[in-house]
């Protein structure tokens, strides 16, 4: 649901769906992003949370990241 507030007068709304793909994937890995603790990111497929901050650090070499699972 939303709600549209500051409205005055009659409005209209029209809304249109097309078809898609939902995905609950997180953005995927930046070697140039710093990440902190409990970020995650997609990286070949697979979902990774940081433990610690880190710059730099390929989420499939280990630390300072954790598998949480495939990308679905």
């Amino acid at each position: 649901s939303y709600t549209f507030t500051a409205l005055n007068g009659a409005h209209s709304l029209s809304v249109s769906f097309e078809p898609g793909s939902s995905s609950t994937c997180p953005a995927n890995w930046d070697t140039g992003s710093v990440y902190t603790t409990g970020n995650k990111v997609t990286y070949n497929g697979n979902i990774y949370e940081a433990k610690w901050w880190n710059n730099g650090n390929v989420p499939s070499a280990g630390d300072p990241w954790k598998l949480i699972g495939a990308c679905s």
